[in-house]
């Protein structure tokens, strides 16, 4: 029975390799088609070959459209992984891309000290010969540098070191350790005179640890990994085990009076806070803190605030706590955080995965510059401007819904139509990142030239020296940093703007050189989409009008009831599940706007530009092709493990995502010329929008 099994399945996977090898045999026989009708440009083949190879034309559009458009591309992927979309493709794409870019940096269209300092880095972490040929040596240094790691050093640690935690917290900070590891310090601008400059925040820090011995971010998840960490280094089990449960015992104190003190938080200056707890010497370990940028020293005119029944608490833990054990717990953390650096060669062999981990690296460090990097050299600004534009004529299209919408008052289309009108995009990347001054925020960013784990350490220096200096929450930080390179599409409520990446404006999504259809079935979805999440909830068209008729609330709720059934009705196949549309509404409302949005978006420039020419050997409409085009980028292959975990996410599977918007817009099934009653034209339709 298991031979006949594995027989049928080998006989399976070569028909679909037959079938996959005959349609590209028969799509290359169609170049020699020639029509003034068809575009035969290198761009137009390629595209039309990946649509052809996909479709499994077999299927009626009518009956199931998504496996029209993706059967053949299901049957051929068969899952050696657990997914695998379009989304993942360009990830991996990005990340070719970007090596390619690095790996010869004189290939840069802006070669500036920002990017070549990437490029340097990503170059040491790269190199696993080095890496292998260091060792531990790099990290050894360092704790030595620090004073010791006792744990390692045995009974010749010396004690007699100053290592007090303000101590300890101070020689962290200018190694590149910034742990908030007793009290987080922050420094903001003041907001409430001009008497203060700036102000001190002084607070409990954010422990990531906690006492659930279930949770991966247990106590003993950190006890454990800083006794294999400690043998690593060379000491032995029962020694690290012995030792670092003291280490253990200290965290678990810190995790409890952090989570269990109640906070208190009193403005103070530094003569009070002296005299409250005349312990701790305030003036050195500010300037400790401190010394590792050019901000002006602490002073009794700076304002604190602080949170003082926390540091009640601190104090008495610490007056209790020896020495041996304070280092032993920061230094283990600084191993934790160092052994990602020195031991790469024990995470993966693998070159694709390797590069991966290095350019994750790189983002996670430098995030700035790293989406700068790719943006400014792969970003073409046509197809930027063009992008940019698209957006307005599909929020033009939304406009024009509202505004014929029957149910809402006049004050709540003008108000929704406001809405619309503010809203900004950010496409590819920021304009600043161009600017000189930008660049020279990194002018003092300097890197070992031969080891990783030190350049990573000048980088995180160099991010707390400008964290002090400026009072800016991080160099990085949100208001700045907005355009991660390969995130998707996303809409930002709090500011109104649609947010399109670096790396979503490859040539698959969008492409200057193709038929309109193409740009606008793919690009112009995640456009739209994004766009109606806008007012995607009653309560977004509540904040805007807050006396909202009930004839308007009633019938959102009652079309939003419907797409919740609708949605709830779906059945995964292969996993005999239905999905839980309560779940997922937002999203299934933003993709059956998106998906009529960029419809008439599409039709409207029809009739502004003519008709698109056609693509080989595919004899469908142009409205035919914005369908199967907005059906194409949602292809996916799912492992059924990952399947029983997205029929509760927000987002429903790729199939019922196309299934759900196709069977809830009449225009598909005009062109289609589907049937009333059949699968993808029901009689009852929910649209919100």
């Amino acid at each position: 029975m298991a031979s006949k099994f594995v027989i049928i399945n080998c006989f399976n996977f070569f028909s679909a390799i037959v079938i996959y090898l005959l349609m590209t045999v028969n799509f290359i026989s169609s170049k020699s088609v020639a029509s003034t009708n068809v575009c035969l440009m290198e761009d137009c083949r390629e595209v039309a070959k990946e649509i052809f190879v996909k479709m499994d034309t077999n299927v009626q559009p009518c009956d199931d459209f998504y496996r029209f458009v993706c059967g053949n591309y299901i049957k051929i992927n068969t899952p050696t992984w657990t997914h695998l979309d379009l989304y993942e493709e360009m990830q991996k794409n990005s990340r070719i891309m970007y090596a390619s870019l690095l790996e010869n940096d004189n290939s840069m269209k802006i070669i500036k000290k920002p990017f070549r300092q990437i490029s340097k880095l990503y170059k040491l972490c790269m190199d696993q010969s080095t890496l292998i040929k260091q060792g531990a040596k790099p990290l050894l240094q360092i704790l030595r540098q620090l004073g010791g790691w006792p744990v390692l050093d045995g009974n010749e640690w010396n004690n007699e070191i100053n290592n007090d935690w303000t101590s300890i917290t101070g020689n962290l900070i200018k190694s590149g350790f910034p742990f908030d590891l007793f009290i987080k310090f922050s420094i903001i601008n003041s907001s409430q005179s001009n008497a203060h400059s700036r102000v001190i925040l002084l607070d409990r820090p954010s422990i990531k640890y906690n006492l659930d011995r279930h949770s991966l971010d247990s106590v003993d998840v950190f006890y454990n990994d800083s006794v294999i960490n400690a043998m690593k280094l060379g000491v032995s089990k029962e020694n690290a085990e012995d030792e670092l449960k003291k280490s253990q015992e200290l965290l678990i104190d810190l995790v409890n009076i952090t989570k269990n003190t109640k906070i208190n938080s009193r403005v103070m200056y530094l003569d009070g806070m002296s005299t409250r707890w005349p312990s701790i010497n305030w003036t050195g370990y500010f300037a400790s803190i401190l010394s590792i940028s050019s901000a002006t020293p602490i002073d009794t005119n700076d304002l604190f605030i602080v949170d003082d029944f926390y540091i009640d608490e601190l104090v008495r833990l610490m007056n209790k706590t020896r020495s041996r054990v304070l280092m032993n717990y920061a230094l283990s953390r600084v191993v934790e955080e160092s052994m990602i650096y020195i031991r790469l060669e024990n995470i993966t062999h693998l070159p694709s995965s390797r590069l991966k981990l290095c350019l994750d690296i790189i983002a996670e460090r430098l995030p700035n510059i790293f989406d700068a990097t790719f943006a400014l050299n792969y970003v073409d600004d046509n197809k930027r401007n063009e992008v940019i534009a698209m957006v307005k004529t599909i929020r033009e299209q939304f406009i024009k819904i509202i505004e014929q919408a029957d149910w809402l008052s006049n004050k709540t289309k003008q108000s929704a139509v406001e809405k619309l009108m503010s809203m900004t995009s950010m496409i590819g990347y920021l304009d600043e990142w161009k600017t000189e001054e930008w660049m020279k925020q990194y002018n003092n960013l300097e890197l070992d030239e031969e080891n990783l784990l030190r350049s990573i350490l000048s980088i995180i220096r160099f991010k707390t020296a400008f964290l002090y200096q400026t009072h800016k929450k991080h160099i990085d930080d949100e208001k700045k940093h907005t355009i991660r390179m390969d995130r998707m599409p996303y809409y930002g409520s709090a500011k109104n703007r649609i947010v399109i990446s670096a790396g979503f404006l490859q040539h698959v999504l969008f492409n200057n050189n193709l038929p309109k259809y193409i740009n606008y079935g793919r690009m112009g979805f995640f456009i739209g989409h994004e766009i109606a999440h806008c007012f995607d909830d009653i309560e977004e068209l509540s904040k805007i009008n807050k006396n909202l008729m009930e004839s308007s609330k009633k019938k959102f709720h009652e079309e939003t009831t419907c797409m919740i059934n609708q949605y709830s009705n779906y059945k995964v196949e292969a996993i005999n599940s239905k999905l839980n549309g309560e779940s997922s509404v937002h999203e299934n409302i933003a993709d059956n706007s998106g998906a009529k949005l960029a419809y008439l978006a599409y039709t409207d420039s029809l009739a502004r530009n003519g008709m698109d020419p056609m693509l080989p050997r595919l004899n469908y409409t142009s409205s035919q092709m914005f369908w199967i085009n907005m059906a194409i980028s949602w292809c996916t292959k799912t492992h059924p493990k990952i399947l029983k975990d997205l029929v509760n996410e927000e987002h429903s599977p790729a199939e019922f995502r196309i299934i759900g918007a196709v069977s809830n817009n009449g225009d598909f099934s005009r062109d289609f010329n589907c049937p009333v009653g059949s699968k993808m034209n029901p009689v009852k339709k929910c649209t919100v929008w």
